[in-house]
């Protein structure tokens, strides 16, 4: 804060004067702040039953098994889903196990076939319906904590091993994060074994009304010769919101407190001597 003072005297004795200090406060900046923090706290939380995978009543597993194998089924009473893929006469699919608090994809491996090339194993954990339905127009955000058995060297660790996230409408995948726009994806590493992934998707109209569904999966792609080396991938505390779009009013008024300058406060302080 920068404070000037001047002192005018008044009278050829300065029977008395008075100081006149112009006080810098800064307006706009705290304005900002308290804008900023109110439009954030706007974001509308939709929950995702046993997004943090404690629920017991859906702990169990599902996959493995003979070469090629694939399939898909309910794992224990619910309500995520597991499905899973190997390669014919070469691999066989991964695990699938909810247990300890997490949703763990493991058993995933990779082979170089001659004059084929690099084939791998996949699994996905998934909700084809959340219990919420999509609002044409709407921007979502989703977002998981993932863990690893192998170490996390970079973001390449796990987009060159095609784990992800997904938004799915009425069971159809509408955005992921292996093939959204760069600026609708986040991947945050947050420690050797854990990285935070963050996908947006902003509904369109053919969405509208229809159910929001939400999946978790490694192994999408083809030829993923690093899949090996995460060794099992687990999930946990999936979350989404709707991130609340502001009006021209409220962006007009946020541009305004933001280019607002510092405002002069005047004191006046009479001194009689």
């Amino acid at each position: 804060m920068t404070d000037a003072t001047y002192t005018r005297s008044k009278g050829s004795e300065g029977h008395h004067h008075s100081t006149v200090k112009w006080v810098k406060k800064p307006i706009g900046l705290l304005a900002s702040l308290v804008a900023c923090a109110c439009i954030s706290a706007q974001a509308m939380t939709i929950p995702i039953t046993n997004g943090n995978f404690s629920a017991s009543g859906n702990e169990g597993s599902v996959g493995g098994g003979v070469l090629g194998g694939s399939g898909s089924g309910l794992i224990n009473s619910g309500p995520w889903y597991g499905s899973y893929n190997g390669v014919a006469g070469l691999l066989a699919p991964p695990t699938i196990i909810i247990d300890d608090g997490r949703g763990t994809i493991g058993g995933l491996v990779s082979t170089n076939v001659a004059f084929v090339g690099i084939l791998n194993n996949d699994a996905a954990l998934y909700q084809n319906n959340i219990g919420s339905t999509f609002i044409s127009g709407e921007t979502y955000g989703f977002t998981v904590d993932v863990y690893t058995a192998g170490i996390i060297h970079n973001v390449s660790a796990l987009t060159n091993t095609g784990t992800g996230i997904a938004l799915r409408s009425d069971g159809s995948e509408v955005a992921n994060t292996q093939t959204a726009p760069n600026a609708l994806v986040d991947i945050s590493i947050l420690s050797s074994n854990h990285a935070q992934l963050y996908l947006e998707y902003t509904a369109q109209p053919d969405d509208d009304g229809e159910n929001i569904g939400v999946e978790l999966f490694v192994g999408q792609g083809s030829g993923l010769v690093n899949i090996a080396a995460l060794g099992a991938v687990s999930f946990d505390n999936a979350s989404l919101v709707i991130i609340p779009e502001l009006s021209s009013a409220s962006l007009m008024l946020l541009f305004g407190l933001v280019t607002l300058p510092c405002g002069y406060v005047r004191h006046r302080r009479k001194n009689r001597r």
